[in-house]
């Protein structure tokens, strides 16, 4: 049982590349495959956590690797490069597995298991998850004219939840993190209104969406935290405008 649950842990990763791999050639085939993605996820969550999995709270611990295999399941399907098509895939099922293998050592062999492995591997997670579906929910909208409400209740409901798991695996608890996660996924949400009105690809929205995410969820955690001073605002602040720097002289406007 012990080498089965290793093997579980795994599985994700493993599945994750079979559909990535289907969906750069058939990309209709992708949300079907997905779905039985989701199934495998499960099934192997639910056997590793064991009597976890019975704690409602515990199973914040498959928000990232949920939201990034469907983030980049939706982002294929927008992308015309290939080469880059195939690094994302690549880098989902990677760290898919890396996190399903983390869980199993948190919860089956604790003494092999490295402080913060998982809150880590969270933030990574969420951060390239809330980048693949904000940038896929953009295109859609671009593409599909849909009104910018859409935009708005989407990412107001994914920022949610990313946000949620985030503070959630920083051990943030009571009757705080209600009113933080919906401050920071307001934020988000008319961060991304606001990016619909600018003349660049879903790319570039994207990646400034991100850093926006960045921002506002690494403040939220400092703060709920304790943390928050001048330096960690600095850092954060200095970060971002770096980015923004970055993704604004690389932009083709459109």
């Amino acid at each position: 049982m012990p080498l089965l649950r290793h093997i579980l842990s795994l599985v994700p990763g493993l599945a994750a590349a079979l559909l990535f791999t289907v969906a750069l050639r058939e990309p209709l085939g992708a949300p079907p495959l997905f779905a039985a993605w989701l199934a495998v996820f499960l099934v192997s969550f639910i056997v590793i956590s064991g009597k976890e999995a019975r704690s409602g709270a515990f199973w914040f611990l498959a928000v990232p690797p949920v939201a990034l295999v469907f983030g980049a399941t939706a982002f294929l399907f927008l992308l015309e490069n290939r080469g880059v098509g195939i690094g994302v895939a690549v880098g989902t099922s990677v760290l898919t597995a890396l996190f399903g293998y983390t869980h199993f050592l948190f919860v089956r062999q604790p003494a092999r298991y490295q402080p913060y492995a998982l809150e880590s591997l969270s933030l990574a997670a969420n951060l390239a998850a809330f980048f693949l579906i904000g940038a896929s929910i953009l295109g859609y909208v671009s593409l599909l004219s849909l009104p910018q409400w859409v935009v708005a209740s989407t990412v107001l409901g994914v920022a949610g939840l990313l946000v949620a798991e985030t503070l959630w695996v920083s051990k943030v608890r009571g009757h705080r993190l209600p009113g933080l996660v919906f401050a920071g996924s307001l934020l988000l949400a008319e961060a991304a209104a606001a990016l619909l009105l600018l003349p660049v690809s879903f790319l570039v929205a994207g990646a400034a969406l991100a850093v926006t995410y960045y921002a506002v969820v690494g403040l939220l955690r400092a703060h709920a935290l304790a943390a928050c001073n001048t330096r960690v605002i600095q850092r954060y602040a200095g970060v971002a405008l770096l980015a923004a720097v970055a993704i604004v002289g690389t932009a083709r406007w459109i």
